[in-house]
Parts: structure tokens; sequence; C-alpha cells
């Protein structure tokens, strides 16, 4: 068995990972594939892009601006049903509606911090992922039931997704 934290080592990250490989093929094949699943979601991202612009763009445009208007089409519904919907869509508050954007803007939320949207630096970065994250959210949007449990393809189109924008830099 190759231990990749022996003390006297001191290995750069192409022996990293080909140790961690290995230790991966060692494993169990249902652990080996839970440790490489884990291992894409600490992906560690940077943007070397340099935007002066970017600070005060990032006072308007943030996080919650990148959910709001992916999931804008829900939000209208709910004001189409207010405005136009039946008596009884309107006692309940137009709970159908109300549950969807709901569900979308967790999903949205969840999406775009997976894609590294904490730590961009420009505004096209930032455009990109809001891009993507529309493109999952259209794309999966009625297969999650909930939001805070992905399942695996969702993950890994995320993570596809992510590396794509991210490999840019």
């Amino acid at each position: 068995m190759v231990w990749p934290f022996h003390a006297n080592s001191s290995p750069v990250k192409q022996n990293e990972d080909k140790i961690e490989e290995q230790v991966i093929q060692e494993l169990p094949k249902d652990l080996g594939d839970f440790l490489k699943a884990k291992n894409r979601e600490r992906f560690r991202f940077k943007d070397d892009t340099v935007d002066e612009d970017f600070g005060s763009f990032k006072k308007f445009y943030n996080p919650n601006t990148i959910s709001k208007t992916n999931c804008a089409e829900f939000e209208q519904a709910i004001m189409d049903c207010f405005d136009k919907g039946s008596t009884k869509e309107k006692l309940s508050m137009c709970k159908d509606q109300t549950t969807r954007l709901t569900k979308c803007l967790g999903f949205q939320k969840i999406v775009i911090n997976k894609l590294g949207v904490d730590q961009i630096e420009s505004k096209d970065k930032f455009y990109k992922i809001e891009q993507v994250a529309d493109d999952i959210g259209l794309k999966w949007e009625s297969k999650v039931e909930d939001p805070n449990i992905l399942p695996q393809e969702i993950l890994d189109d995320i993570y596809e997704k992510r590396d794509e924008i991210w490999k840019e830099s």
C-alpha cells in the first residue's frame, strides 16, 4: 500500500495525483467512487483576471442576482397567477407557482456555488457562470425534487461545466 502522507516525502502536485489514484485503486470500488466524487467537490478556483470595475459591479450583481435572473419566469408565473389566476389559486397564494420558484432559487444557489461564483474576479466569468447555471437549471429543473439532495448525474454535469469555465482562466 502506498501511504500518501509519508513524513520524508514532499510530493509535487503530479505525484500527489498519482499517489491518490493508487490509493483509490486499492480501496473497494464503491468507496473509491465516493472518494473520487468528493475530490471533485474540492476543486480549487483561482481567477487571475484583473478587472478594475469588478468591485463596483459586484455590489449590484451578486450570486442572488444570478438566481433571481435565472428564475425570473417562475416569478412572472406568480405575478400572472395573482393577476389572472382562479380564485382558488389566489386563495392558496399561488402555492404551485411559489413552490416552483422556491425550488428554482434553491437549485440555482447550489449550482452557482458549486460553479465557484465566490472566486470570480471579472464580469466575463460572472456572466459565464450565470449562463451555465441557467443552462443547467433548464436541463435539470424538472428532475430535481429537493435542491439539497442532487443525484450524481446532475453533480457530474455541474462539475464538468465548472471545469470548462475554470480551465479558461
